[in-house]
């Protein structure tokens, strides 16, 4: 996980073999709708990903972006992830995936403590994973 703050679009770093997800998570109330100008701060965010902290291994990974909220999206937003290749998941399928991968406040909490505390630390992190 990126820092809690300052971590340029991008809250979770997936690495699955040589495939990068660069996961921006976006928390809503009242199941709002999260619009397309978040799909483009998911593009900018994997850009700068890719231009600064993966730059050493970008040629050796496929880097991927993808967008997890709890609300709903709009047209546009589903449109437009569509066109640029952002995976999404939202709502009802969130929901049911979490259904099938409970989870304890317990491990909520220390998932939050491995939260990196720098974007350095996240490119040490995965720098030190794909060596």
């Amino acid at each position: 996980m990126t820092p809690a703050a300052c971590d340029h679009g991008i809250d979770v770093i997936s690495i699955d073999g040589k495939q990068v997800l660069l996961i921006q998570c976006k928390h809503t109330n009242w199941d709002a709708a999260v619009d397309g100008d978040i799909i483009e701060e998911t593009i900018n965010a994997l850009d700068s990903y890719r231009g600064h902290w993966l730059r050493a291994i970008a040629d050796k990974v496929v880097i991927k972006p993808a967008l997890v909220t709890n609300g709903k999206l709009t047209r546009t937003a589903v449109s437009l992830a569509a066109n640029k290749g952002v995976q999404i998941m939202f709502g009802k399928d969130l929901w049911k995936l979490l259904e099938k991968t409970p989870c304890s406040l317990a491990e909520v909490e220390m998932m939050e403590s491995r939260r990196l505390l720098s974007m350095k630390d996240v490119k040490n992190a995965i720098d030190g994973l794909l060596v």
